[in-house]
């Protein structure tokens, strides 16, 4: 209304209707010369025009006809005349042509300047809105969709193809979804100059890539990713371009250190910025079960450790994650995971010494519960791993070693006063036993060590009193690793412990001249088992594992002390029981590989004598008789040699056991029996030594079986008569034919005779119980034997 107040106040006043130009016509006139086609296209609404009445428009806008013909027309947009209705809805009626939002905001800022200023500071999207129905209500009614001819599938790569805009798009929320285009350009930034903003944004984009694994814990990020490729280059950049990024941006040189890192200027606007980007790194390494992406990922923590040092939350965050990959995960996440352990404990040792042994140390005892040739990889990894850390700070480590050792010898008194089936069970079982294992390779691997030294002593007497708990055959496995135990820590720390009566009380004590009940299919391993089974111990395969295995003890005990100057005198009483135990052992095996164990201990004392004849000095020149002693030990003895190469060939095969190489192996060499065959072929040449066709026998024996006592035996009997008569003739044609016979029968029977008791040698199931050496059954028996059958049906067909 005020602008046609102001259109009105400009025009001077009309006295009257204006005169019509000469040669107009009337309007009815001109409109009834029209067809409908130019009507609509030259048509327009009166209430359109802007202003003024419509009488005015018709008689003060019209142009004179005339020129008018001179003009070309212009062609106008239909219009659909239901958009100038008046609208009602929820809100009300509305007026026609309200539906233009950016016209209404144009007018809002001269009408209303301080509402305007306070939309653009509190709701920016109200005046960026576009309506979406004005498109719909321009578009004609009449128009009909026509799909494209070729239609392409939608695809993940879609986001390396660029924007119409170029420029990244605004998502949901105010979110920037983040293009190719912009990443491309952050990643040249960071590589040529980078920024405190570029390592941010960079750290916004990998917080971006974490939302969409909708993992716990992740925030929202002002950017939005969508599509597996664009997550991936997202997750390549940072991997690749954020640790030499911020390394440039802090401007430290040499080795990061947290000290360093905290001194430098832009530490305290990257502050909040590595806070995050360290908590998104640990919160996408529990997201993730590859193992290509989790070493991937461990890589770029192993050079983040300086800024994860810096900033102890996130450290603690990240040690719990890695001491769970070290424990669980696969060979090479174990091995990047325990390096990353490694260097954060360095880093900041005084801090974070304490947490990392005490979780490593329980999560290690917790994954040895279960023992087999496929864990045991895993366990002495974990072993060796866990001394290195521990190794780290002896006299903190000695505080640790103490309270642990200490646990386990009050679990020992605990069982040895009780003496019940749990309390027993508590000492032997396999964490107990990895838990000796570790401290005895923890105190030898850190030897000499005056802080690590008094820690000797009560873990030996811990491991003796593990071995007498429950002293009986059974628990030979057990004996054995702890024994094991005790030599390996005596070599590596220089005691001197007394093992040999362990293994020796073996060979006095238990009865290998015993015969089995049972065959083992396959040997028993005492190195994955801490008991024998009641059935276990009725197999010869048990007492065959049992002295390998004193046989392996006594042998490695001797190794390490084959150098020394007393050898001689240590090996005396050994020897004496080992050749009390070939007496009495009547088996060849046990008595075999006895017997060379002793022809190697003398051997080696003979070569100690004769160089402790040439000596020079005296028993009290402790460093001499050192010196003498690691000659000696450079050298070599032929027991050293021996037992190395014997050692060799059973990690051999320990080795091929783990890896299952041995089903591969060709076990053709191994006889196999066939129970049909050989009962076939020792009915073939029973018949050549006897004569005679057997199916007749076998159809009598069946006959008569069922006639009484009286009957029987008469058909028998006329067979052989005329059997009898018929030799008679043949006697009778020639002598001398039968005595040549004669003469070839014995040699060819006997030959017949022990083939026969070969092949039922072979099969007798016996022989496959005991190893006992037999003696072979006599030759006369068995003719003296045929002598008197043939006496007896002489007799009875006379």
């Amino acid at each position: 209304m005020g602008k046609m107040k102001k259109k009105a106040a400009g025009r001077p006043l009309a006295q009257g209707p204006a005169p019509a130009p000469s040669g107009a016509k009337p309007v009815k006139s001109a409109l009834a010369a029209q067809d409908l086609s130019q009507f609509l296209d030259h048509w327009s609404d009166p209430e359109e025009e802007e202003g003024g009445e419509p009488q005015e428009k018709a008689i003060v806008g019209r142009e004179p006809q005339a020129e008018r013909a001179h003009q070309q027309p212009k062609p106008k947009k239909k219009k659909n005349k239901l958009s100038k209705t008046v609208q009602v809805g929820r809100d009300g009626p509305k007026e026609a042509g309200s539906n233009n939002p950016e016209a209404y905001m144009a007018g809002l800022a001269e009408k209303d300047p301080e509402f305007y200023q306070f939309l653009q500071e509190n709701d920016q999207e109200l005046l960026n809105f576009q309506a979406d129905d004005s498109s719909d209500e321009e578009a004609p009614t009449d128009s009909v969709h026509k799909p494209p001819t070729n239609l392409e599938l939608a695809s993940d790569e879609s986001d390396f193809e660029p924007d119409d805009d170029d420029e990244p798009s605004s998502g949901s929320g105010g979110r920037t979804k983040l293009t190719r285009k912009v990443l491309d350009q952050l990643e040249g930034n960071l590589a040529q100059s980078p920024s405190v903003g570029h390592v941010q944004q960079l750290a916004m984009a990998f917080k971006a890539a974490l939302g969409t694994l909708k993992t716990e814990g992740a925030m929202v990020s002002p950017f939005k990713i969508e599509g597996a490729a664009m997550f991936n280059a997202v997750i390549r950049t940072c991997l690749t371009h954020m640790a030499p990024a911020l390394q440039a941006v802090l401007r430290v040189e040499g080795e990061l250190k947290p000290s360093k890192l905290m001194r430098a200027k832009k530490w305290k606007p990257l502050n909040k910025t590595l806070k995050m980007y360290t908590a998104d790194v640990t919160l996408f390494l529990t997201a993730l079960s590859e193992s290509t992406v989790l070493c991937a990922l461990l890589k770029h923590i192993h050079l983040m450790i300086p800024y994860f040092a810096a900033l102890p939350k996130s450290a603690k965050q990240l040690i719990t994650q890695l001491i769970k990959l070290w424990s669980t995960g696969e060979d090479a996440v174990r091995i990047l995971a325990f390096m990353c352990l490694l260097k954060l404990t360095r880093t900041s040792q005084s801090s974070l010494f304490e947490p990392v042994v005490k979780h490593m140390y329980m999560a290690f005892v917790q994954n040895a519960k279960f023992t087999s040739p496929n864990t045991w990889p895993m366990i002495n990894f974990m072993r060796r791993s866990l001394s290195e850390i521990f190794g780290l700070d002896p006299k903190s480590a000695y505080t640790h070693a103490f309270v642990y050792i200490r646990q386990l010898g009050i679990t020992l008194r605990n069982a040895m006063t009780v003496q019940k089936k749990e309390s027993i069970q508590s000492v032997y079982n396999w964490q107990y036993v990895h838990s000796l294992h570790f401290w005895c390779h923890f105190l030898g691997s850190n030897h000499p060590n005056e802080a690590l030294e008094p820690l000797i002593y009560p873990l030996v007497q811990v491991l003796k009193g593990a071995i007498k708990l429950v002293y009986v055959a059974k628990y030979y496995p057990l004996r054995f690793h702890l024994c094991s135990m005790l030599s390996r820590l005596g070599h590596d720390t220089g005691k001197f412990i007394p093992v040999l009566p362990y293994y020796l009380d073996v060979l006095n004590r238990y009865n290998f001249n015993k015969k089995t009940s049972k065959v083992s299919m396959k040997p028993v391993d005492f190195g994955n088992i801490l008991r024998i089974s009641k059935s276990q111990m009725l197999e010869n395969g048990t007492q065959d594992a049992t002295l390998d295995h004193v046989y392996m003890g006594i042998g490695e005990n001797l190794h390490y002390q084959a150098h020394k100057i007393a050898f001689p005198e240590l090996t005396y009483p050994a020897l004496v029981q080992m050749r009390d135990f070939v007496k009495k052992c009547k088996v060849a095996n046990h008595c075999k590989k006895i017997k060379q164990l002793m022809d190697k201990i003398e051997e080696t004392t003979k070569v100690i004598t004769q160089r402790r004849n040439n000596a020079t000095f005296g028993l009290k020149d402790a460093d001499a008789i050192k010196n003498w002693e690691q000659v000696l030990e450079t050298q070599g003895t032929p027991l050293g040699k021996f037992f190395t190469s014997l050692r060799k060939t059973k990690d051999e095969q320990k080795l091929k056991m783990t890896t299952e190489q041995e089903k591969l192996d060709d076990y053709d060499f191994i006889p196999k029996l066939d129970r049909k065959k050989a009962k076939q072929g020792n009915k073939e040449e029973f018949k050549g030594l006897l004569g005679g066709d057997d199916s007749d026998d076998s159809d009598l024996d069946d006959e008569e079986r069922f006639k009484l006592i009286e009957d029987r035996g008469k058909k028998r009997k006329a067979s052989t008569k005329a059997t009898k008569n018929e030799e008679d003739s043949e006697d009778e044609d020639g002598e001398e034919d039968e005595s040549k016979e004669e003469e070839g029968e014995g040699p060819d029977q006997e030959s017949e005779d022990d083939d026969v008791e070969d092949e039922v040698e072979d099969f007798d199931l016996n022989d496959l119980d005991s190893d006992d050496e037999k003696p072979a059954p006599s030759k006369r028996v068995k003719v003296e034997a045929k002598n008197e059958d043939d006496t007896d049906s002489e007799e009875e067909s006379d």
